[in-house]
C-alpha cells in the first residue's frame, strides 16, 4: 500500500512550530545556566571548606608524626581539591556564552540571518526594517530554522559541561563527606 502523501503546512504553521522550538531551547539554555550557577555556589562553600581543613590536610601528608588517619585525609584531600577545581571548569565552561555563528552548507549563500544577533548588530536600524520586510515566509523559516539548530548545538554543549561540572562536584562531595568522618577519629 502507498504512503499516504500529506499536504505541507502553510509557512506560518511552520513558521509558529520553529519559533515555539527556538523559545523551547532558549529556556533550556536558561535552565543548563542556572544549573551551572547553583554548580559554581556549591563549589565556593567546598572550596571555604577546603581552605581551613585542607592546610592542616596537606601538612599531615609531610609531618611523619601525623597517625594513619590524618595522612588519609591529607591523601583524599589531593583528589578532593582536583576534583573541585574540574568541576567548576567545567561549569564555568558551561556558563559561558558561545557565540559561534550558525552552520552553513557549502552550496548555500553565505546570506545573513535576520534573526541572530550577530548579523542583527552589523545592519542600521532602516536596512534591517528593509532586509526583515522584504523575506518570505520560506525564507523566515529557513532563517528560524538555522537558529533552532545554532541553539540545539549551544543547548548541547552547555548540557554536557553542566553535567561534567555536576559529576566532579558530587566526587568532590562524596570525597569531603569521607574526609569529614574520618576527622572524628582523630585524637586530639
Amino acid at each position: 500500500m502507498p504512503a499516504k502523501k500529506r499536504d505541507a503546512l502553510p509557512d506560518e504553521k511552520l513558521i509558529d512550530l520553529a519559533r515555539m522550538t527556538f523559545e523551547h531551547f532558549e529556556s533550556q539554555l536558561h535552565f543548563g545556566d542556572t544549573k551551572a550557577q547553583l554548580t559554581l555556589g556549591v563549589n565556593a562553600v567546598l572550596i571555604g571548606s577546603l581552605a581551613s581543613f585542607g592546610k592542616e590536610a596537606f601538612s599531615a601528608l609531610l609531618d611523619p608524626a601525623s597517625s594513619f588517619v590524618e595522612k588519609a585525609i591529607g591523601v583524599l584531600a589531593v583528589p578532593l581539591f582536583v576534583s573541585i577545581l574540574l568541576s567548576v571548569m567545567f561549569s564555568l565552561l558551561a556558563a559561558q556564552p558561545n557565540l559561534r555563528p550558525p552552520l552553513r552548507k557549502p552550496e548555500s549563500p553565505q546570506e545573513d540571518n535576520l534573526y541572530f544577533f550577530g548579523s542583527v548588530q552589523g545592519f542600521s536600524p532602516s536596512d534591517y526594517d528593509r532586509r526583515f520586510s522584504a523575506q518570505s515566509g520560506a525564507q523566515a523559516r529557513a532563517a528560524i530554522l538555522e537558529q533552532v539548530h545554532a541553539k540545539a548545538r549551544i543547548a548541547e554543549r552547555k548540557f554536557t559541561n553542566t553535567r561534567r561540572g555536576l559529576y566532579f562536584l558530587y566526587l568532590s562531595f562524596l570525597l569531603w563527606a569521607v574526609m569529614q568522618a574520618l576527622s572524628f577519629f582523630i585524637a586530639d
